[in-house]
C-alpha cells in the first residue's frame, strides 16, 4: 500500500483481536494514516499463532518483532481488554467510525459422552494456551489425544515435551554428573515410562493433518518422537475412578462421511476396546465466541456460528462493521487470515471515503481492480527462461535438530543452508506468469499441443465440447476451442517459443496495492 494524504485522518477504527487477521488489517490502515486501536483480550499480540502454536514450531521472538513494527506505525494496542455486552459493538460504534472483528476461534468443541466431566480431560486449545504461558502441567505417564488434525499433532508433540520437562525435574536429584537429568528422562520415555497416543476417526489416508506435504512431514516427525497413532477409532465413553479419568473406551469407526459427503461418523457397536491413560486432550474442533455481539447490533451469524459477511468486501450485515479470519471462515491457515485482514483494510477505507454516498456498501469487481491497480507486463519470448530441470527438482524437507535435543520450546526445523535454499527456490513455478492466447493470430498448426510437456493444451471442435451450468454460448459450429489447464501448466514457455505466429505470449501479472 502507498501512503497518501487523507482528508479524514481523524477517522478511528477499532479492531477486535490482535491475531494475524487483526494485525494485518491494522498495519495497512495505519500505513495510510488512519487512527487504529486494537483490542486484545490477552496480554500479548499474535492470537492463536502465539498462544496455540507450540514453541518447537515457531520462535515467539519473530512475533514480537512483527508486532513491534506494526505498533511503531502508530497503532494503539489495548491488551487484556475482554469485550462483552456491556462494552461491545454498540459501545464501539459510538467511539469509532468502523470496526473489524478478527477474534478467532478460541472456543473448543467438547465431547458429550459418558464421563466427559471427569478431571484430567482438557481441550487442545486450553492445553496449548497454558503451555505457551509457561504453566507446568502434570499429564501423568500416559496421555490420549483425540483428533486427526494439525492441532492434534501439535498437542501430542507438545505433550511429549511437557513429560520430558517433568521427568528432568523429578529425576534431577538422582542424576549423576556423567548422566544429565534430561538424558534420564529420554531414557525413561524410550523404555515406555511415558506414552502419548493419538486416536482419530479418520484413517491414515483421511487424516486432515496428512492432507498436505508439510502435514505428512509433521506426522513423520511425530512418529520419530515416539508418538503412537490409532486411526479409525471413535471414543464411546471416558472411564474414571469417580473423580479423575483413568482410560477411554473406543469403538471402531467404519465411516467418517456418509454417502452425501456429510460428516456423519459410523461407529460399530461390539468393537469396544479400552486404553488406559492419565490424561485426555481433545482436539476435535474449534469455534468462535462473540460475547461482545448482541441481537441489537444487527450482525447476522451463519448456521455454523461464524459471522456472515459479503465475501467480496468482508462487510457484515451491520453498516460499518467488518469481519475476517477464523471468526468468519473457521480455523484456516495463517496466510489466509493475513489476506483477510488486508482485504478488510481495503474495504474499510472505501467505506469511510464513500459513507453517506452509497445506501448499500459494496465494491464492484471492476472498481476493485482499479483499487488494486493491476499491472501486466509482456515478456519477450526469447528472453524468458527458467532454471534448467527446475520441474524435476524434488522438494527437500528443511533440516531438523536431532531427537535428543527436542526438549521444551527448542525449534525442531532449522533454516536451509544457502546452497540448498537456492536450489529449492528454483522449484517455483512462477504462478504470476501466464500464457496468453490470441485466437486472431492462431493458424491451428498444433505445435503448442505437440511440444507441451504436461499435455495441458488441447484444441477441441466446439460441437464436441461439453459445458456445465445454464449459460449457453451462441457460437458457430466450425469454431475450434483452445483449452489450457493452468493447474497442470509449469510455465515452461515452450508453447510460446514454438508458436510461429506469436498467438501465444508469456505475460507477467501483479497487483500494486494502492488506495485510489
Amino acid at each position: 500500500m502507498k501512503r497518501r494524504d487523507l482528508k479524514n485522518k481523524d477517522k478511528r477504527i477499532a479492531i477486535i483481536g490482535g491475531g494475524p487477521a487483526g494485525l494485518s488489517c491494522a498495519h495497512d490502515l495505519a500505513l495510510v494514516g488512519y487512527k487504529v486501536v486494537v483490542f486484545e483480550a490477552t496480554e500479548s499480540l499474535g492470537g492463536m499463532i502465539r498462544h496455540g502454536v507450540p514453541g518447537h514450531r515457531l520462535d515467539k521472538g519473530v512475533l514480537d518483532k512483527i508486532s513491534d513494527e506494526i505498533v511503531s506505525l502508530g497503532v494503539e494496542v489495548k491488551k487484556g481488554v475482554y469485550l462483552d455486552e456491556k462494552y461491545g459493538i454498540k459501545k464501539l460504534k459510538e467511539e469509532f467510525d468502523a470496526i473489524f472483528i478478527a477474534s478467532g476461534t478460541w472456543k473448543a468443541d467438547k465431547l458429550k459422552i459418558e464421563g466427559a466431566e471427569l478431571d484430567g480431560i482438557t481441550t487442545a486449545v486450553d492445553f496449548l494456551l497454558n503451555v505457551n504461558k509457561g504453566y507446568r502441567l502434570d499429564l501423568g505417564k500416559k496421555v490420549i489425544v483425540i483428533g486427526g488434525g494439525s492441532v492434534a499433532l501439535d498437542a501430542a508433540r507438545t505433550a511429549i515435551r511437557e513429560m520430558l520437562k517433568l521427568e528432568s525435574t523429578d529425576l534431577h536429584a538422582i542424576a549423576q554428573d556423567t548422566i544429565t537429568a534430561i538424558d534420564v528422562a529420554r531414557s525413561a520415555l524410550r523404555t515406555g515410562a511415558r506414552e502419548v497416543m493419538v486416536f482419530s476417526l479418520e484413517s491414515f489416508e483421511e487424516m486432515p493433518a496428512r492432507k498436505t506435504i508439510q502435514g505428512k512431514e509433521e506426522f513423520e516427525e511425530a512418529l520419530m518422537e515416539g508418538i503412537k497413532f490409532y486411526p479409525s477409532y471413535g471414543p464411546k465413553r471416558f472411564i474414571g475412578d469417580g473423580k479423575r479419568v483413568k482410560g477411554v473406551e473406543f469403538l471402531r469407526c467404519e465411516r467418517v462421511f456418509d454417502e452425501k459427503g456429510m460428516f456423519n461418523p459410523l461407529l460399530k457397536e461390539g468393537t469396544e476396546v479400552f486404553f488406559e491413560c492419565d490424561s485426555v486432550i481433545l482436539a476435535i474442533g474449534q469455534k468462535p465466541h462473540f460475547p461482545f455481539i448482541s441481537k441489537e447490533d444487527g450482525i447476522e451469524l451463519t448456521p455454523f456460528g461464524t459471522i456472515k459477511v459479503d465475501i467480496a468486501t468482508n462487510s457484515t450485515t451491520s453498516p460499518g462493521v467488518f469481519a475476517g479470519g477464523d471468526a468468519v471462515y473457521g480455523p484456516r491457515t495463517l496466510i489466509q487470515a493475513v489476506a483477510d485482514g488486508k482485504k478488510a483494510a481495503l474495504s474499510i477505507d472505501e467505506y469511510l471515503r464513500t459513507k453517506g454516498k452509497k445506501e448499500i456498501f459494496f465494491i464492484k469487481p471492476e472498481e476493485r481492480e482499479r483499487m488494486l491497480n493491476v499491472k501486466i507486463e509482456l515478456i519477450l519470448t526469447e528472453l524468458y527462461t527458467l532454471p534448467d530441470n527446475y520441474e524435476f527438482i524434488k522438494r527437500k524437507k528443511p533440516p531438523t535438530i536431532s531427537l535428543d535435543k527436542r526438549v521444551g520450546i527448542v525449534e525442531v526445523e532449522k533454516a536451509y543452508p544457502e546452497d540448498e535454499a537456492i536450489e529449492q527456490a528454483k522449484r517455483c513455478l512462477s504462478c504470476h506468469i501466464y500464457t496468453i492466447y490470441d485466437g486472431e493470430k492462431c493458424v491451428l498448426c498444433g505445435g503448442c499441443v505437440d511440444i507441451c510437456p504436461k499435455n495441458c493444451i488441447k484444441f477441441i471442435p466446439f460441437n464436441e465440447a461439453e459445458f456445465t451450468g445454464e449459460n449457453k454460448i451462441p457460437i458457430e459450429d466450425d469454431v475450434v476451442l483452445f483449452i489450457k489447464d493452468d493447474d497442470e501448466c509449469i510455465r515452461c514457455g515452450l508453447c510460446a517459443k514454438r508458436c510461429p505466429t506469436g498467438a501465444i505470449t508469456m505475460e507477467r501479472f501483479h497487483f500494486e496495492e494502492d488506495f485510489l
